[in-house]
């Protein structure tokens, strides 16, 4: 990099990056949309079907008493609470396919960090995210199988020459290397 370049992350540091692209990953962002956009969409039709039914009914000639107005608002209000409560839930199931892999991702990187590696990270079909998650597991398996070559060259070292005390050293620091990390069965490898 020249003199007068500045990097991405120097960029960003200082406030002066701006994002060149409008979608990150395409086809997630885009997916994403248009979910929200078809369940707001729903809600919106539902509510302004309501709107209409109550406004028809009120000026409709048959309600001639206040008693039926008051009856017809009660309804529309009862139709709006059950259909925002519907949204609501189809919400919170929605939010469960991004907020559940989410919090399955830092639970796992929080088992990294603590040396739990080459374990398995398993996302449901509809979930989103799998892509970053696969990839992570991904890393974590190869540096398991890193960390056990680590294992086996400290035992070759050892095999070697076992009255070097130089090569028995490094064998040793290998050992310790190793035994900071829990490694999955053998047979996963």
């Amino acid at each position: 990099m020249n003199a007068g370049e500045v990097s991405t992350r120097q960029r960003a540091q200082t406030g002066s990056y701006k994002r060149k692209q409008l979608f990150m990953r395409e086809g997630f962002q885009t997916k994403l949309a248009k979910e929200l956009f078809v369940m707001f969409l729903f809600g919106g039709t539902l509510l302004y079907g309501a709107i209409s039914i109550l406004g028809t009914l009120q000026a409709d000639d048959a309600i001639s008493s206040s008693a039926e107005a008051i009856l017809a608002t009660i309804y529309f209000s009862a139709f709006t609470v059950v259909a925002l409560a519907l949204l609501a839930i189809a919400s919170i199931f929605y939010s469960h396919r991004v907020a559940g892999p989410a919090y399955k991702i830092s639970r796992y990187l929080m088992e990294l960090n603590q040396g739990a590696i080459g374990r398995g990270l398993r996302l449901r079909e509809s979930d989103h995210l799998k892509e970053i998650a696969v990839g992570i597991e991904r890393g974590s398996r190869k540096f398991a199988k890193s960390i056990a070559d680590v294992g086996d060259v400290s035992e070759e070292l050892r095999a070697l020459d076992s009255a070097n005390p130089k090569i028995q050293e490094l064998a040793s620091k290998l050992d310790t290397i190793r035994k900071e990390y829990q490694l999955p069965d053998v047979s996963t490898r």
